[in-house]
């Protein structure tokens, strides 16, 4: 067992916070600063703002990005990671993010950015990170405290590469998910349109949420989505949520169930996002459930889409921005004059869903794996470690 700090004393890792840039350092040619906001669960997704001018490129010293770093979020959402991709940008890191640069060959970059999404990290780093009353936090002192238990390196690079090889499928789907998306949108486009007005297609129907004082809001049968869940659906499917209530607690309020495909628009506050129901969900009354007898729902939501702009400059309110049913008469939703369009929107919104699922049943794998693999309770095998090597060299090779 040793700790990060002992391995950034015998020089097996350099590990740091970002740079604390100053105003008069901002400008371009420069470096983009990269934030904490801008780095998901393994991807990064940099805006490309604030830039610090080349001529400070001394001060930022080893601050500046290199491939293969692996990234720590401390503050605020502390533990999102990645792992900057190769590329010919290098970023300035902020103040609120770590970042991990293997030195030499005792560690796997790979296997270090998943260990960091395991429990002997997290079991760790909780701790530190709830020690103020401010948003959470771990300062790097923190961070070089937390013991690591480092396994021979080639038994890190088949533990990577097995977890690898799932995050990679997992990837594969998700871009999938996106030219699928973009392909029912450019065929959608190419239909000549009718221009309706939105209320006399859709048949809003109002969100309600459980009594909080009623147990089965909190653990049940029935999926219960908030806006929260509706804004950060992904694909434009809301798969499943963290609530859920039962057939009673549904019953003795007012919410209400909508049935699969269900097109739900957020309509207070963050007005606007929209999402499908994978499954018979309920829904909170920040949303309205948007459905109708003469679109088919693919339809329907493509259309949506299309008017979202539309509905968010429609919204009022002096405190919050709201959609009530007043507004559905003011909106216009442009549908294709032609039915020819149903079947095939209707396959391209199944193929989204179905690697939607496969996205959830994978990540479940992974992280099942990521626990065992981790922990020794489950072991690679010899082959496993003789691929890692071979891979880990063809790696190298190919720079």
């Amino acid at each position: 067992m040793t700790t990060f700090g002992d391995l950034a004393a015998r020089s097996s890792i350099l590990l740091s916070d970002g740079y604390r840039t100053k105003v008069s350092e901002l400008g371009r040619p420069g470096y983009p600063v990269l934030r904490v906001a801008e780095v998901g669960d393994g991807i990064i997704t940099p805006s490309l703002g604030d830039h610090v001018r080349e001529e400070y490129r001394g001060q930022i010293g080893a601050k500046l990005s290199q491939a293969g770093d692996v990234l720590l979020t401390t503050k605020g959402t502390v533990g999102r990671r990645a792992i900057v991709p190769a590329g010919d940008r290098q970023f300035v890191y902020s103040p609120q993010l770590c970042f991990f640069r293997v030195l030499d060959q005792t560690i796997d970059n790979r296997w270090l950015y998943y260990w960091l999404g395991g429990a002997d990290f997290w079991a760790q780093a909780v701790g530190v990170s709830q020690q103020t009353d401010m948003a959470p936090y771990v300062s790097l002192r923190d961070l070089r405290a937390i013991q690591v238990d480092l396994p021979p390196v080639a038994e890190q690079r088949a533990i990577a590469a097995t977890l690898g090889a799932l995050d990679d499928k997992i990837e594969s789907n998700r871009r999938i998910v996106a030219t699928t998306r973009d392909l029912a949108r450019a065929y959608f486009a190419g239909f000549p349109k009718r221009s309706v007005r939105a209320s006399s297609v859709l048949r809003p129907i109002l969100g309600g949420t459980p009594k909080r004082d009623e147990p089965a809001f909190w653990d049940g049968e029935i999926p219960w989505a908030s806006a929260k869940d509706i804004a950060s659906a992904q694909g434009g499917f809301v798969l499943q949520t963290p609530k859920s209530v039962t057939a009673a607690g549904v019953k003795s309020s007012a919410t209400k169930v909508m049935p699969s495909g269900t097109v739900v628009l957020t309509a207070r506050g963050t007005v606007g996002a929209l999402a499908r129901l994978a499954r018979p969900m309920a829904f909170n009354q920040s949303c309205y459930a948007l459905q109708s007898d003469s679109v088919e729902s693919s339809v329907l939501f493509i259309s949506l889409e299309a008017a979202v702009s539309r509905i968010q400059d429609s919204g009022h309110g002096s405190v919050f921005n709201t959609v009530n049913m007043s507004t559905f008469d003011h909106i216009q939703l442009d549908l294709p004059v032609a039915t020819d369009a149903e079947g095939t929107l209707r396959d391209l919104s199944s193929t989204v869903l179905q690697q939607l699922e496969e996205i959830e049943r994978l990540t479940s794998l992974r992280d099942a794996l990521l626990s065992e693999l981790l922990s020794g309770r489950l072991r690679v095998s010899r082959r496993d470690l003789d691929f890692a090597s071979a891979h880990a060299s063809i790696r190298k090779t190919n720079g």
